[in-house]
């Protein structure tokens, strides 16, 4: 699997635990769901069903990759940061605080 090596160069080193943990564990819970329902989905629609139905989630992952990830090639870690960050304002109601991004 990507995910293993990329881990340690993916995530800033200040939430680089919290991050690996998430990362594994929406991993580990995608393969049980795809172990678990495997064999009743091929049971319900066939084998050529169920590969038609995983080829379908990747393309949808490459068209979201494609489309809303930056290309990080030959970027420094900070710049990447700079990239990634977002600029909030606050705006304060009466009781509460709505985070507008600029």
């Amino acid at each position: 699997m990507v995910i293993f090596p990329l881990n340690a160069e993916l995530f800033a080193l200040e939430a680089r635990n919290t991050s690996v943990t998430i990362v594994m564990a929406v991993s580990n819970i995608g393969n049980f769901l795809v172990t678990k329902l495997a064999v009743n989905v091929e049971s319900a629609i066939g084998t050529s069903g169920l590969y038609f139905i995983f080829s379908g989630i990747c393309a949808v992952a490459s068209v979201f990759t494609t489309i809303f990830l930056p290309e990080t090639k030959g970027r420094s870690p900070q710049e990447m940061r700079e990239l990634f960050q977002r600029r909030h304002r606050r705006i304060k109601t009466s009781n509460s605080r709505i985070d507008v991004m600029e």
